[in-house]
């Protein structure tokens, strides 16, 4: 089992920035630069003052006081103008010796590129390009006041020993300053190469982490994910198979609770090593959640190899573990399921797999599950899709698209249609065909419901605060509409809005009217007695009983989307509608069309007296956001 590399040993910012923060390079720069200068200006002017060549030793002598200042200013304001004031001091004082003396063919010239190499390394380019300009400038000024203007006449004021000192001296200073500079650029080069092999080991490291579970060291669902998604992509040019292996541990929940959960940690941990055990080198093993491990096995010829790998598994992870010095006995449920047959895609695999998982658990358990199409119809009772859906109501992983409700005589906007998606963190963007029977069996629909009305009401009632008077219709559960407590649910969508009572209309469909009639009435009654609407859903492929519908008088009555949509190409369908019509007319509920995607059906409906409908012909289920850009900020 891989288990998190250690984190990179860096050295101590504090310890890094005591020896080399700005503030230290800058004063031992400062110090070695003024240094190495007035060690060279110091005793070749004191030597020029022996020998009473008072001029010279003049301007050693401001060159001495210059440098000082130069060292002072830079200490005091933390400055590279202390440099620069240096490094003007040195080029004026070398000049001013070269014009008392042999100009050009002084020794003193030896000191501009010494001062040119300090100037690039201490200061900016606009110092040293002004430093080279000057140098130039006074090498041709004092050139032409020589040898045209006859301002000045060579002066020879050496000995060949004094210029030999002079040498030494400007020689010795100069590699002095420069060495020492140098010498601090190295070894901040080589700490910051500390610093930045650090944060690259650091960087691996974090990586790393983001990659792989921190318990098992085991990749993570997303570094498992990218590894299958390649494997896939390998096989598929290849035109071979990969199989994926959901594995669930048996009565995981029960070993934590007996031994703890740092027991059960050790237990995952070995589990974990097990599992690396039983499989090739070669497959892909990663910890999906909680006690759920995914297995990717690569280039598997056939179901065969598949059966032998997961027979593998079974043996190594059934059997006792001893942990805390306590004997646990496990056991394990797998899926399985195989590209391409099962599934073309990693996310496909992974639903199908874990359906086959819980065909293994339903079977007993310590057994393994091959995928099969008949899986599928019974995805809707899966425990695990009613926990996830409990997951994503903790998450607010559901969202609200809207589809416009409109008058198709004139297209104008009447309102909206509130439909329920959910936003899976895996699967993507589903439809409620693909949840809402798992949360009615389950009883979570009530709370579902119950955030719809809050959700649609809070919606509507900004868009009319914005100026937009709009008809919400939110469908409401048979199992909402029983079990109780739906008047109080509206009552208080409604207080929280502020939305106005008559621009809410629930949708309930003809099966909910088959109840007791009196609890019903009663309902409805106080439903009503709030000043929301109730209209009939998908009528026509329920009971169609005219006495209910009398009996309660709803408000609109819904024509199922299939006769809406058939009803072009069959007359039978065309008269079923036009009968609808008339019957809500003479019961005075308004008709209304689903499903209305031509121009045709369109003209058809209002022929036959529907004037309400809605359809992709006027729209589509959108979000908030694009209902309001497409619906309400311009006409359709």
């Amino acid at each position: 089992m891989k288990t998190p590399t250690p984190a990179p040993r860096v050295p101590p910012a504090s310890a890094l920035k005591a020896e080399w923060n700005t503030l230290e390079f800058h004063r031992r720069r400062l110090q070695q630069v003024a240094g190495g200068t007035l060690a060279a200006l110091v005793p070749i002017g004191l030597s020029y003052a022996a020998v009473g060549k008072w001029p010279i030793a003049m301007a050693f002598m401001a060159g001495v006081l210059g440098t000082a200042f130069g060292w002072w200013y830079g200490l005091k304001h933390q400055s590279q103008r202390g440099f620069a004031v240096i490094m003007w001091v040195v080029w004026a004082t070398v000049s001013c010796l070269m014009w008392l003396s042999d100009a050009l063919r002084d020794v003193a010239l030896l000191a501009y590129p010494l001062i040119l190499i300090m100037a690039g390394l201490l200061v900016g380019r606009r110092v040293f390009l002004q430093l080279l300009a000057a140098m130039l400038l006074f090498a041709t000024v004092m050139t032409l006041a020589t040898e045209v203007l006859g301002w000045r006449h060579n002066t020879r004021n050496n000995t060949e020993l004094e210029l030999l000192r002079d040498v030494w001296v400007m020689l010795l200073a100069g590699a002095y300053a420069v060495w020492g500079t140098v010498s601090d650029r190295r070894k901040m080069t080589e700490a910051l190469e500390v610093q930045i092999e650090g944060y690259r080991q650091s960087q691996a490291h974090l990586t790393y982490l983001s990659q792989h579970d921190a318990l098992t060291g085991l990749p993570n669902r997303s570094l498992g994910r990218h590894l299958m998604e390649v494997a896939i992509e390998q096989a598929r040019l290849r035109q071979g198979q990969v199989a994926l292996m959901f594995v669930d541990l048996d009565n995981f929940k029960s070993i934590n609770d007996t031994v703890g959960h740092m027991a059960g940690d050790q237990f995952l941990q070995q589990i974990a090593q097990r599992l690396r055990a039983a499989v090739r080198a070669s497959d892909i093993v990663m910890r999906q959640s909680g006690d759920e491990f995914l297995v990717g096995l690569l280039d598997v010829p056939d179901s065969v190899a598949v059966r032998r790998a997961a027979d593998e598994v079974l043996s190594h992870l059934g059997g006792v573990y001893r942990v805390q010095g306590t004997e646990i006995s496990s056991s394990c449920s797998i899926g399985l399921a195989i590209y391409p047959s099962d599934g073309g895609d990693f996310e496909t695999l992974l639903r199908h797999a874990d359906l086959a998982m819980y065909k293994a658990k339903q079977a007993g358990r310590n057994s393994y599950r091959f995928f099969d199409l008949t899986m599928q119809d019974d995805m809707s009772a899966s425990p695990r899709l009613v926990a996830e859906l409990q997951t994503a109501l903790a998450r607010h992983e559901f969202v609200l698209h809207y589809q416009p409700v409109v008058d198709m005589r004139d297209r104008r906007l009447l309102g909206c249609e509130a439909l329920i998606r959910w936003q899976h963190p895996q699967r993507g963007l589903l439809g409620p065909a693909e949840f809402i029977e798992a949360a009615e069996r389950s009883g979570l629909i009530v709370e579902l419901g119950r955030w719809v009305l809050v959700e649609s009401c809070r919606q509507i009632a900004l868009w009319q605060r914005a100026g937009q008077p709009l008809i919400v219709a939110v469908n409401i559960s048979p199992v909402q509409f029983h079990r109780g407590g739906l008047e109080g649910a509206v009552q208080q969508a409604l207080s929280a809005s502020g939305l106005p009572a008559h621009c809410l209309e629930l949708e309930i469909t003809e099966s909910v009217l088959m109840g007791d009639a009196a609890t019903l009435a009663d309902t409805i009654h106080s439903l009503k007695a709030l000043g929301v609407s109730l209209a009939i859903d998908d009528f026509g492929t329920g009971y169609s009983n005219l006495g209910y519908l009398q009996r309660f008088a709803t408000d609109k009555i819904k024509i199922d989307q299939s006769f809406v949509r058939g009803m072009l190409a069959d007359p039978g369908q065309q008269a079923i509608v036009a009968a609808i019509v008339q019957m809500g007319a003479s019961l005075q509920m308004v008709p209304h069309a689903e499903g209305v995607e031509t121009e045709g059906a369109r003209d058809m409906l209002l022929a036959i007296g529907c004037a309400t409908g809605q359809g992709y012909h006027f729209g589509r289920p959108v979000p908030p956001e694009s209902f309001a850009a497409s619906y309400l900020q311009s006409p359709m």
